[in-house]
C-alpha cells in the first residue's frame, strides 16, 4: 500500500525536459513550437494580430494587445506565467499556458510591455536594438532558444 510519505513533490522543469514529447510530440521542443503556442495563446486571449519572428539570437512573440495583462478565467499574468505550468481554461479542459516553455528552453528571456522591459532569465544586452521595429506591439515576449536534454 502507498502512504503519504511514498508521494513527492513533482519538480516541473526537470519533468517537462524529461517528457518534451507530451508537449511537443516526438521531436521535442522547438523555438517555432514554442512561438506557435504562444502566439496561439495571445489570439485565444484577444489578440487580432500576432507575429512571430527570428531576429538575430531572440526569437520573438508580439501582439497587438497584451494579452499578459488582459482579464482570463485563470488570474494568470506576467508575473506568474513564466514561472510553472498554469492553467489555460479559455483553450479547453487541461490545457496549459505555454509562456513557461519560454522559460524552461531559454538562455535568455525578456518581456516588453510597450514601454518597458522586464528581464525574466539572463540578459538582454541587444534586445531593444532588436526589437526596434517591433515596439509598435504592445506586447513582445522575446528568447534565445537553447535545446535542454
Amino acid at each position: 500500500m502507498y502512504s503519504e510519505k511514498d508521494l513527492k513533490p513533482l519538480d516541473v522543469k526537470k519533468h517537462v525536459i524529461k517528457r518534451q514529447d507530451m508537449y511537443f510530440g516526438s521531436k521535442g521542443a522547438s523555438a517555432e513550437k514554442i512561438c506557435s503556442a504562444i502566439a496561439e495563446g495571445a489570439l485565444i486571449l484577444g489578440c487580432t494580430h500576432t507575429e512571430i519572428a527570428k531576429l538575430k539570437d531572440w526569437w520573438i512573440v508580439a501582439g497587438d494587445k497584451d494579452w499578459l495583462k488582459l482579464d482570463n478565467h485563470s488570474k494568470t499574468y506576467e508575473s506568474n506565467v513564466f514561472e510553472g505550468l498554469c492553467p489555460f481554461p479559455e483553450y479547453g479542459i487541461n490545457a496549459i499556458r505555454t509562456e513557461y516553455f519560454s522559460n524552461v528552453f531559454s538562455s535568455s528571456l525578456v518581456t516588453w510591455d510597450g514601454e518597458k522591459a522586464a528581464v525574466i532569465k539572463g540578459n538582454f544586452n541587444d534586445f531593444l536594438s532588436v526589437i526596434a521595429d517591433y515596439k509598435k506591439y504592445k506586447r513582445i515576449i522575446g528568447f534565445k532558444f537553447e535545446h535542454v536534454t
